[in-house]
């Protein structure tokens, strides 16, 4: 019996069409599709966000990551506007350069689009920090400002603090930083 017979495989089609109880058809398989990232147009408060949503929607797109690094990154670049799409274009067509590594890629990313003195802008944010609303409120507000920058980690725990001992924290801040 040849199986690749066009007059046995029709005769087939037939059979399993007139009986489909006897041959079900396979579950079509689960698609997933995963929302894209914004673009980034090179806001430096929202560079972090950026890689780590590109990183994790390539992740899911490619998760054995068998993209060549030069089609992940040109991916990425395509969720690139603004600042960021001209600083890409600048970097590869102008200059030639290319990222050998996605770490490499957003490494160059944040260097370009990171707060320039993170220490600085924490600095001018709290000599203009002013409290508005609740206490609560403020302490959260005083919270993001130190936060800004991971290095300044010599607040820990401002919930202990008593607001008396807040505001005197904000004032030895505010010297020192100056």
């Amino acid at each position: 019996m040849d199986l690749n017979n066009p007059d046995f495989l029709q005769a087939l089609s037939a059979v399993m069409l007139a009986h489909p109880e006897y041959f079900p058809r396979p579950a079509a398989p689960v698609s997933f599709k995963p929302s894209k990232p914004e673009k980034f147009d090179g806001d430096p408060k929202l560079v972090r966000t950026h890689i780590l949503a590109m990183t994790e929607y390539l992740s899911l797109i490619d998760p054995t990551e068998s993209f060549p690094v030069t089609q992940r990154v040109k991916m990425a670049a395509s969720f690139l506007s603004g600042k960021a799409l001209q600083w890409y274009q600048w970097t590869t067509v102008e200059r030639l350069q290319s990222f050998p590594s996605w770490n490499q890629y957003t490494e160059a990313l944040l260097t370009e689009f990171s707060v320039l003195n993170p220490v600085k802008k924490a600095r001018d944010e709290l000599a203009a920090w002013k409290q508005t609303g609740s206490v609560s409120e403020s302490i959260q507000n005083f919270r993001s400002i130190t936060v800004m920058r991971h290095n300044i980690s010599s607040i820990k725990n401002l919930q202990k603090y008593s607001l008396f001992d807040f505001i005197i924290l904000f004032h030895l801040f505010h010297c020192f930083l100056i």
